[in-house]
């Protein structure tokens, strides 16, 4: 199932573990579109850039959300700053965000780089699935 609107307003912390919520974006189809043309679906600073360009989105456009919250959780900030729609769509499609360990030195090098893996603007050098970075945190 593929989310298409992970951002913080769409994740609670509870005594049980983290949930996700609202799924009124969210396709069962691995493969899929938006759903109307040229109309772009979720949170803009945390969607992805393929979602915001009418491409094709899979799992690693919700990997894409999880490091953007990611980034925010440990950093105090978006991993972009731009308020204008189309600025930010192209800065996410062409200017990677300081690494997160560069603005908060706690930061493991490890998983810096992770996050900024699942930041990366192409969906095919993302990690290809939750489970593949459940693999790079043990």
């Amino acid at each position: 199932m593929v989310h298409r609107d992970v951002s913080a307003a769409n994740v609670l912390l509870t005594a049980q573990g983290v949930r996700l919520l609202d799924f009124g974006l969210a396709r069962q189809d691995l493969q899929l579109t938006l759903t109307a043309p040229d109309q772009a679906m979720g949170t803009p600073a945390y969607a992805a850039p393929e979602q915001i360009d009418s491409h094709t989105v899979d799992a690693r456009t919700d990997l894409f959300a999880v490091g953007v919250l990611l980034y925010q959780m440990l950093t105090g900030r978006l991993p972009w700053q731009e308020r204008d729609a189309v600025k930010l769509f192209l800065a996410k499609s062409n200017t990677p965000p300081p690494p997160p360990n560069q603005l908060n030195p706690m930061i493991s090098r490890s998983l810096s780089e992770l996050i900024m893996d699942l930041l990366r603007a192409h969906p095919e050098e993302r990690p290809e699935s939750a489970d593949a970075v459940l693999r790079r945190l043990s």
